[in-house]
C-alpha cells in the first residue's frame, strides 16, 4: 500500500528527474510534434498521448537518450545534476528488497542487463515498478548491488577458509580453491553476472570490481609465493601465472557446471589436486587434499 501511495512521489518523480537531465534530452523523449507544447508548459497532442507513460519506460528512455545519468548510482547522479536529485536507495533488509534482488538476478542471468527492464523485474516479483523504485533508484543500482554483494561474499568465504589453516600453506591453498570453486558451483547465477556484466559498469564501479578481483588474486598469490619461499612448492613457473590459471579455472566452473555425475566436492578435489601439482608441492598431493578437506 505504501508503494502504491507513493507511486508518483517515488517512482515517477525520480524517473522524471533523470529525464530532465538536459533540455535536448527531454525533447528527444517525445515525438517532435509534441516538443513545443512540453517546453512551454502546455500539453501538446504527443504529450497527452503519453500521459500514462510508466516510470520504468521513462527511465529506460532516459538511459539511452539522455546519456548515462539514469544508469548512474544515486550518489554519482546527484553530483551530475547539481545535487537536485534525492537518493531513494534503501538498505536491503526486508523481504521485498530481497525479492527484487532474486528476480533481478534471474532476469539478468537469462536476458543480460541490457535485455532486462525494470518492468520485467517487477513482473517476476509480482509487484509494481514503483515498489522496485522504493528500494533501488534504478536498474543499474540493482545490478551494482548484486555484483558488490557477490564479490564481498566470495572474498569473505575465501578469507575464512585460508585463515583456518594457520601455517599449513598446502592446506591454505586447498581451502582457497575449495571456497572459490564452491562459490562458483553453488551461486552460479551471481558468479556469471559478476564475470560478464563488468561491461555494463560505469568506471567507478568497474574499478571497485577490479579491486575486489585483485584481492582474490592477492590471496592466492600470497600463499603460493610463501610456499615457494619456504621450499614447500618447487614450481619454477611464475607464481602470478599459476595464480591467474587457478582463478580462471574456478571462474569458468559457473559456466559449465550442472547437476551430473560430478558433485561440487568432486570438482573441488580435482581442482585442488591440479593446483598443488602446478605449484610443485613436495609432499603427497592426494593426502594433502584429503587432509585439508577433512578439516576445512
Amino acid at each position: 500500500q505504501l508503494a502504491r501511495r507513493n507511486r508518483t512521489e517515488i517512482g515517477l518523480a525520480d524517473a522524471h528527474q533523470v529525464a530532465k537531465c538536459s533540455l535536448d534530452g527531454q525533447r528527444r523523449l517525445l515525438p517532435r510534434s509534441g516538443n513545443r507544447g512540453l517546453v512551454h508548459g502546455k500539453e501538446g497532442p504527443a504529450v497527452a498521448g503519453r500521459r500514462e507513460l510508466s516510470a520504468d519506460l521513462v527511465v529506460e528512455r532516459a538511459t539511452k537518450q539522455c546519456g548515462i545519468l539514469a544508469a548512474m548510482p544515486s550518489s554519482m547522479r546527484k553530483r551530475e545534476i547539481g545535487g537536485r536529485a534525492k537518493s531513494i536507495d534503501r538498505p536491503v533488509s526486508n523481504t521485498t528488497g530481497t525479492l527484487f534482488l532474486t528476480t533481478g538476478l534471474d532476469a539478468f542471468y537469462e536476458h543480460g542487463y541490457d535485455g532486462t527492464t525494470v518492468r520485467d523485474i517487477a513482473r517476476r516479483a509480482g509487484l509494481t515498478v514503483a515498489a522496485l523504485y522504493y528500494h533501488f533508484s534504478s536498474k543499474y543500482a540493482l545490478l551494482v548491488h548484486i555484483i558488490t554483494r557477490g564479490m564481498e561474499d566470495v572474498i569473505s568465504e575465501m578469507t575464512a577458509a585460508r585463515d583456518g589453516k594457520d601455517d599449513d600453506l598446502a592446506g591454505q591453498l586447498v581451502c582457497l580453491v575449495g571456497a572459490h570453486v564452491g562459490y562458483h558451483t553453488s551461486r552460479q547465477k551471481e558468479a556469471f553476472i559478476i564475470n560478464t556484466e563488468i561491461r555494463s559498469l560505469l568506471p567507478p564501479d568497474r574499478r571497485r570490481l577490479v579491486a575486489q578481483r585483485d584481492r582474490v588474486e592477492r590471496m592466492y598469490l600470497g600463499v603460493i609465493e610463501s610456499g615457494v619461499k619456504a621450499g614447500i612448492f618447487r614450481s619454477t613457473v611464475d607464481p602470478r601465472e599459476i595464480t591467474r590459471a587457478t582463478i580462471a579455472m574456478g571462474i569458468h566452473v559457473s559456466q559449465w557446471y550442472h547437476d551430473g555425475p560430478l558433485t561440487p566436492d568432486d570438482i573441488i578435489v580435482r581442482y585442488a589436486t591440479l593446483v598443488l601439482d602446478m605449484v610443485g608441492f613436495r609432499g603427497n598431493v592426494a593426502s594433502a587434499v584429503v587432509r585439508a578437506r577433512r578439516n576445512p
